[in-house]
Protein backbone atom coordinates (compact mmCIF):
# COMPACT_ATOMS: atom_id res chain seq x y z
CA UNK A 1 0.00 0.00 0.00
CA UNK A 2 1.04 3.62 -0.50
CA UNK A 3 0.95 5.96 2.47
CA UNK A 4 -2.26 7.53 1.20
CA UNK A 5 -3.93 4.14 0.72
CA UNK A 6 -2.73 3.08 4.18
CA UNK A 7 -4.26 6.15 5.87
CA UNK A 8 -7.55 5.81 4.01
CA UNK A 9 -7.73 2.12 4.88
CA UNK A 10 -7.00 2.89 8.54
CA UNK A 11 -9.75 5.53 8.69
CA UNK A 12 -12.27 3.43 6.77
CA UNK A 13 -11.43 0.29 8.79
CA UNK A 14 -10.66 -1.86 5.77
CA UNK A 15 -7.38 -3.29 7.08
CA UNK A 16 -4.16 -1.46 6.13
CA UNK A 17 -1.06 -3.54 5.39
CA UNK A 18 0.46 -2.03 8.54
CA UNK A 19 -0.44 0.69 11.03
CA UNK A 20 0.17 4.14 9.49
CA UNK A 21 2.74 6.48 11.05
CA UNK A 22 2.71 10.26 11.49
CA UNK A 23 5.60 12.60 12.15
CA UNK A 24 4.97 16.20 11.15
CA UNK A 25 8.64 17.20 11.27
CA UNK A 26 10.11 14.33 9.23
CA UNK A 27 8.80 13.45 5.77
CA UNK A 28 11.14 10.47 5.32
CA UNK A 29 8.84 7.85 6.88
CA UNK A 30 5.52 9.57 7.62
CA UNK A 31 2.34 8.54 5.81
CA UNK A 32 0.83 12.05 6.19
CA UNK A 33 2.54 15.27 5.09
CA UNK A 34 1.52 18.89 5.65
CA UNK A 35 2.43 22.09 3.82
CA UNK A 36 3.30 23.97 7.02
CA UNK A 37 5.73 21.22 8.05
CA UNK A 38 7.86 21.82 4.95
CA UNK A 39 9.39 24.81 6.70
CA UNK A 40 10.14 23.15 10.04
CA UNK A 41 13.78 22.64 9.08
CA UNK A 42 14.12 26.16 7.67
CA UNK A 43 12.40 28.41 10.20
CA UNK A 44 11.80 32.09 9.62
CA UNK A 45 14.08 34.59 11.38
CA UNK A 46 13.25 35.06 15.04
CA UNK A 47 10.72 37.83 15.62
CA UNK A 48 10.05 39.17 19.09
CA UNK A 49 6.81 40.87 18.06
CA UNK A 50 4.63 40.83 14.95
CA UNK A 51 1.04 41.22 13.77
CA UNK A 52 -0.59 38.39 11.83
CA UNK A 53 -3.14 38.60 9.02
CA UNK A 54 -5.98 38.49 11.59
CA UNK A 55 -4.71 41.62 13.34
CA UNK A 56 -3.44 39.74 16.40
CA UNK A 57 -0.19 41.06 17.89
CA UNK A 58 2.13 38.23 18.91
CA UNK A 59 5.08 38.31 21.29
CA UNK A 60 7.72 35.68 21.99
CA UNK A 61 10.96 35.35 23.94
CA UNK A 62 12.38 32.44 21.95
CA UNK A 63 11.81 30.44 18.74
CA UNK A 64 8.32 29.27 19.71
CA UNK A 65 5.12 30.77 18.31
CA UNK A 66 4.69 32.83 21.47
CA UNK A 67 1.36 34.25 22.61
CA UNK A 68 -1.14 36.87 21.52
CA UNK A 69 -0.56 40.09 23.46
CA UNK A 70 -2.80 42.36 21.39
CA UNK A 71 -6.36 41.42 20.44
CA UNK A 72 -8.10 43.22 17.55
CA UNK A 73 -11.66 42.82 18.89
CA UNK A 74 -11.59 45.12 21.91
CA UNK A 75 -15.29 45.04 22.79
CA UNK A 76 -18.42 43.10 21.89
CA UNK A 77 -19.45 46.04 19.73
CA UNK A 78 -16.41 45.40 17.51
CA UNK A 79 -17.53 41.96 16.32
CA UNK A 80 -19.77 43.35 13.58
CA UNK A 81 -17.13 45.72 12.21
CA UNK A 82 -14.26 43.26 12.27
CA UNK A 83 -13.09 42.30 8.78
CA UNK A 84 -11.98 38.71 8.34
CA UNK A 85 -8.90 38.17 6.15
CA UNK A 86 -9.30 36.83 2.66
CA UNK A 87 -9.00 33.01 2.50
CA UNK A 88 -5.49 32.21 1.23
CA UNK A 89 -3.66 28.93 0.71
CA UNK A 90 0.04 28.17 0.69
CA UNK A 91 -0.27 26.88 -2.86
CA UNK A 92 3.50 26.62 -3.33
CA UNK A 93 3.86 24.31 -0.35
CA UNK A 94 0.73 22.34 -1.20
CA UNK A 95 1.79 21.75 -4.80
CA UNK A 96 5.31 20.83 -3.73
CA UNK A 97 3.94 18.23 -1.32
CA UNK A 98 1.71 16.69 -3.98
CA UNK A 99 4.53 16.63 -6.53
CA UNK A 100 7.21 15.27 -4.20
CA UNK A 101 4.98 12.90 -2.21
CA UNK A 102 2.26 11.74 -4.61
CA UNK A 103 1.91 8.48 -2.71
CA UNK A 104 1.29 10.10 0.70
CA UNK A 105 -1.84 11.54 2.30
CA UNK A 106 -1.37 15.29 1.88
CA UNK A 107 -3.01 17.71 4.29
CA UNK A 108 -3.84 21.39 4.46
CA UNK A 109 -4.78 23.38 7.53
CA UNK A 110 -7.47 25.82 8.57
CA UNK A 111 -5.19 26.87 11.46
CA UNK A 112 -7.01 27.88 14.65
CA UNK A 113 -10.66 26.84 14.53
CA UNK A 114 -13.77 28.46 16.05
CA UNK A 115 -12.93 28.37 19.77
CA UNK A 116 -9.20 29.02 19.50
CA UNK A 117 -9.64 31.74 16.89
CA UNK A 118 -12.23 33.46 19.05
CA UNK A 119 -10.05 33.65 22.14
CA UNK A 120 -7.11 34.97 20.13
CA UNK A 121 -9.18 37.68 18.48
CA UNK A 122 -11.08 38.76 21.59
CA UNK A 123 -8.89 37.69 24.55
CA UNK A 124 -9.75 34.62 26.57
CA UNK A 125 -11.52 36.17 29.55
CA UNK A 126 -13.53 38.57 27.42
CA UNK A 127 -14.52 35.79 25.01
CA UNK A 128 -15.77 33.70 27.93
CA UNK A 129 -17.84 36.66 29.15
CA UNK A 130 -19.26 37.16 25.67
CA UNK A 131 -20.38 33.53 25.55
CA UNK A 132 -22.44 34.22 28.65
CA UNK A 133 -23.59 37.81 28.13
CA UNK A 134 -23.30 38.61 24.39
CA UNK A 135 -24.48 35.35 22.87
CA UNK A 136 -26.46 36.81 19.94
CA UNK A 137 -23.67 39.16 18.89
CA UNK A 138 -21.05 36.46 19.27
CA UNK A 139 -23.00 33.84 17.34
CA UNK A 140 -23.50 36.25 14.44
CA UNK A 141 -19.71 36.60 14.29
CA UNK A 142 -19.23 32.83 14.47
CA UNK A 143 -21.58 32.49 11.48
CA UNK A 144 -19.25 34.75 9.52
CA UNK A 145 -16.31 32.67 10.69
CA UNK A 146 -18.13 29.54 9.52
CA UNK A 147 -18.48 31.01 6.04
CA UNK A 148 -14.75 31.79 6.05
CA UNK A 149 -13.80 28.21 6.93
CA UNK A 150 -16.15 26.78 4.32
CA UNK A 151 -14.55 29.05 1.72
CA UNK A 152 -11.14 27.73 2.78
CA UNK A 153 -12.33 24.14 2.42
CA UNK A 154 -13.68 24.93 -1.05
CA UNK A 155 -10.34 26.47 -2.00
CA UNK A 156 -8.43 23.41 -0.81
CA UNK A 157 -10.75 21.14 -2.77
CA UNK A 158 -10.39 23.27 -5.90
CA UNK A 159 -6.59 23.14 -5.62
CA UNK A 160 -6.58 19.36 -5.94
CA UNK A 161 -3.59 19.16 -3.61
CA UNK A 162 -4.92 17.65 -0.37
CA UNK A 163 -6.65 14.58 1.01
CA UNK A 164 -7.12 15.89 4.55
CA UNK A 165 -8.33 19.14 6.13
CA UNK A 166 -6.70 19.84 9.53
CA UNK A 167 -7.88 22.15 12.32
CA UNK A 168 -6.34 23.23 15.64
CA UNK A 169 -8.96 23.44 18.39
CA UNK A 170 -7.64 23.15 21.95
CA UNK A 171 -10.79 22.64 24.01
CA UNK A 172 -9.55 21.04 27.21
CA UNK A 173 -8.12 21.93 30.59
CA UNK A 174 -6.48 19.30 32.77
CA UNK A 175 -9.67 17.65 33.97
CA UNK A 176 -12.57 19.17 32.03
CA UNK A 177 -13.53 21.14 28.94
CA UNK A 178 -12.74 24.85 28.94
CA UNK A 179 -16.47 25.52 28.62
CA UNK A 180 -19.34 23.22 29.55
CA UNK A 181 -20.15 20.37 27.17
CA UNK A 182 -23.67 21.82 26.92
CA UNK A 183 -22.40 25.22 25.77
CA UNK A 184 -19.99 23.62 23.30
CA UNK A 185 -22.86 21.59 21.85
CA UNK A 186 -25.10 24.66 21.56
CA UNK A 187 -22.61 27.14 20.12
CA UNK A 188 -19.73 25.31 18.45
CA UNK A 189 -20.84 21.82 17.53
CA UNK A 190 -23.30 22.74 14.71
CA UNK A 191 -20.83 25.17 13.16
CA UNK A 192 -18.00 22.65 13.23
CA UNK A 193 -20.32 20.11 11.65
CA UNK A 194 -21.22 22.49 8.83
CA UNK A 195 -17.55 22.89 7.92
CA UNK A 196 -16.85 19.17 8.23
CA UNK A 197 -19.87 18.35 6.09
CA UNK A 198 -18.47 20.55 3.32
CA UNK A 199 -15.10 18.79 3.54
CA UNK A 200 -16.81 15.42 3.21
CA UNK A 201 -18.86 16.66 0.25
CA UNK A 202 -15.52 17.26 -1.47
CA UNK A 203 -14.29 13.80 -0.51
CA UNK A 204 -11.77 15.14 2.02
CA UNK A 205 -10.98 13.66 5.43
CA UNK A 206 -11.22 15.79 8.58
CA UNK A 207 -8.35 15.87 11.08
CA UNK A 208 -8.93 17.70 14.37
CA UNK A 209 -6.32 18.45 17.03
CA UNK A 210 -7.23 19.16 20.62
CA UNK A 211 -5.01 19.28 23.69
CA UNK A 212 -6.28 18.73 27.20
CA UNK A 213 -9.28 16.81 28.52
CA UNK A 214 -11.98 16.37 25.86
CA UNK A 215 -13.34 13.01 26.96
CA UNK A 216 -16.87 14.36 27.51
CA UNK A 217 -17.37 15.20 23.82
CA UNK A 218 -15.50 12.33 22.12
CA UNK A 219 -18.72 10.79 20.82
CA UNK A 220 -19.89 14.23 19.61
CA UNK A 221 -16.70 14.71 17.59
CA UNK A 222 -17.27 11.36 15.94
CA UNK A 223 -20.89 12.29 15.26
CA UNK A 224 -20.07 15.57 13.50
CA UNK A 225 -17.58 13.97 11.14
CA UNK A 226 -14.08 14.06 12.61
CA UNK A 227 -12.21 11.28 10.83
CA UNK A 228 -8.88 11.55 12.68
CA UNK A 229 -8.68 13.01 16.19
CA UNK A 230 -5.25 14.05 17.47
CA UNK A 231 -4.92 13.74 21.26
CA UNK A 232 -1.50 14.61 22.64
CA UNK A 233 -2.38 14.53 26.36
CA UNK A 234 -4.19 11.24 26.85
CA UNK A 235 -2.75 10.86 30.34
CA UNK A 236 -5.41 13.28 31.63
CA UNK A 237 -8.25 11.09 30.30
CA UNK A 238 -9.51 7.54 30.72
CA UNK A 239 -7.95 5.98 27.62
CA UNK A 240 -10.34 3.03 27.59
CA UNK A 241 -13.35 5.37 27.85
CA UNK A 242 -12.03 7.42 24.94
CA UNK A 243 -11.67 4.25 22.88
CA UNK A 244 -15.19 3.15 23.74
CA UNK A 245 -16.70 6.54 22.81
CA UNK A 246 -14.74 7.25 19.62
CA UNK A 247 -17.16 5.52 17.27
CA UNK A 248 -15.64 5.39 13.80
CA UNK A 249 -12.98 8.01 14.50
CA UNK A 250 -9.34 7.16 14.03
CA UNK A 251 -7.17 8.28 16.95
CA UNK A 252 -3.67 9.65 16.42
CA UNK A 253 -1.54 10.23 19.50
CA UNK A 254 2.04 10.40 20.73
CA UNK A 255 3.22 9.36 24.14
CA UNK A 256 1.63 11.97 26.45
CA UNK A 257 3.61 15.17 25.93
CA UNK A 258 2.93 16.65 29.35
CA UNK A 259 3.11 13.90 31.94
CA UNK A 260 5.13 11.10 30.35
CA UNK A 261 7.52 12.09 27.54
CA UNK A 262 9.26 14.90 29.48
CA UNK A 263 10.19 12.48 32.29
CA UNK A 264 12.76 10.80 30.05
CA UNK A 265 11.93 7.52 31.81
CA UNK A 266 12.29 4.97 28.99
CA UNK A 267 10.38 2.19 30.72
CA UNK A 268 7.44 4.49 31.40
CA UNK A 269 7.54 5.92 27.87
CA UNK A 270 7.73 2.49 26.24
CA UNK A 271 4.85 1.17 28.35
CA UNK A 272 2.66 4.17 27.47
CA UNK A 273 3.44 3.67 23.79
CA UNK A 274 2.60 -0.01 23.98
CA UNK A 275 -0.65 0.79 25.78
CA UNK A 276 -1.68 3.18 23.00
CA UNK A 277 -1.40 0.30 20.55
CA UNK A 278 -3.26 -2.10 22.86
CA UNK A 279 -6.17 0.28 23.38
CA UNK A 280 -6.61 1.83 19.93
CA UNK A 281 -4.95 -0.29 17.25
CA UNK A 282 -6.94 -3.02 15.54
CA UNK A 283 -6.29 -5.17 12.44
CA UNK A 284 -8.95 -3.21 10.57
CA UNK A 285 -7.40 0.15 11.50
CA UNK A 286 -8.36 3.03 13.80
CA UNK A 287 -4.98 4.21 15.11
CA UNK A 288 -2.09 6.32 13.80
CA UNK A 289 0.87 6.56 16.21
CA UNK A 290 3.05 9.64 16.10
CA UNK A 291 6.09 11.27 17.66
CA UNK A 292 5.70 14.82 18.94
CA UNK A 293 7.23 17.22 16.43
CA UNK A 294 9.21 19.33 18.92
CA UNK A 295 10.92 16.89 21.27
CA UNK A 296 13.60 19.46 22.10
CA UNK A 297 11.04 21.74 23.75
CA UNK A 298 10.08 18.85 26.04
CA UNK A 299 13.68 18.20 27.02
CA UNK A 300 13.67 14.88 25.17
CA UNK A 301 17.03 13.93 23.65
CA UNK A 302 17.46 12.99 20.02
CA UNK A 303 18.73 9.60 21.15
CA UNK A 304 15.56 8.86 23.12
CA UNK A 305 13.47 10.10 20.21
CA UNK A 306 15.24 7.69 17.88
CA UNK A 307 14.72 4.84 20.31
CA UNK A 308 11.01 5.65 20.52
CA UNK A 309 10.71 5.78 16.74
CA UNK A 310 12.26 2.31 16.45
CA UNK A 311 9.74 0.98 18.96
CA UNK A 312 6.84 2.52 17.03
CA UNK A 313 8.06 1.04 13.74
CA UNK A 314 8.31 -2.34 15.44
CA UNK A 315 4.74 -2.06 16.77
CA UNK A 316 3.38 -0.75 13.43
CA UNK A 317 4.59 -3.91 11.73
CA UNK A 318 3.09 -6.32 14.25
CA UNK A 319 0.90 -7.98 11.60
CA UNK A 320 4.02 -9.07 9.71
CA UNK A 321 5.53 -10.41 12.91
CA UNK A 322 2.65 -12.76 13.66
Amino acid sequence: MTGRERVLSCVRRTGPDRTPYLRWDDFARTDIVAAWARYAGNPAPIRREWVDEWGCRWETLDTTAGHVAGHPIASAADYAAYRLPEPQLDLAGLRANRAEYPDRACSGGLSFFFFERLEKLREFREAMMDLAAERETLEAFLDRLQAYYIAMVDAYAASGTVDIICVNEDLGLQDRLTISPAMWREVFKPRCQAVYNRAHEHGLLVFQHSCGYVQDIISDLSEIGVDILELQQLNCMDMDAVAAARGRMCITAPVDIQAVLPTGDWERIAEFQARLFRVFDRPEGGFIPQIYSDLLSLGVSAELGGQLQKLIFHLCDWRKQR
